[in-house]
């Protein structure tokens, strides 16, 4: 890279801007909202694994907690959830801001509530 650029430096290859420098043309931070927005439906769908992974009822709280709503035995983990719900959330975002057709293929795995609720 050459002088001035915005990339000096960095085994990683992640650009280093300094808070003079203008974001790229288009490039916008998210704003307090969309940011919002995205940690709420993240969280909920982290919680729909949870649930899929551990309730045999009651998913929606209803009523407190009791042992009858656990599942007697657990078919996967938690493991990959969290990462995969990631992704789709940002995904989604994605692919609404700019029309995209886009498949998203997850192999198989523990991680299935991670993909189901989507």
């Amino acid at each position: 890279m050459g002088e001035g650029s915005a990339v000096q430096g960095k085994a990683s290859g992640a650009a280093q801007t300094t808070k003079d420098e203008a974001l790229p043309v288009g490039a916008q931070p998210l704003s307090a909202e969309e940011l919002r927005r995205m940690d709420a439906y993240w969280r909920a769908c982290n919680y729909c694994c949870v649930g899929m992974l551990y309730l045999q009822a009651n998913p929606l709280l209803r009523e407190p907690l009791k042992v009858e709503h656990i599942k007697n035995r657990l078919l996967g983990h938690w493991g990959s959830d969290p990462g995969q719900t990631f992704t789709w959330v940002h995904l989604n975002r994605l692919i609404k801001k700019y029309s995209l057709d886009l498949i998203y293929l997850a192999g198989p795995g523990h991680g299935a509530p991670g993909d189901f609720v989507e």
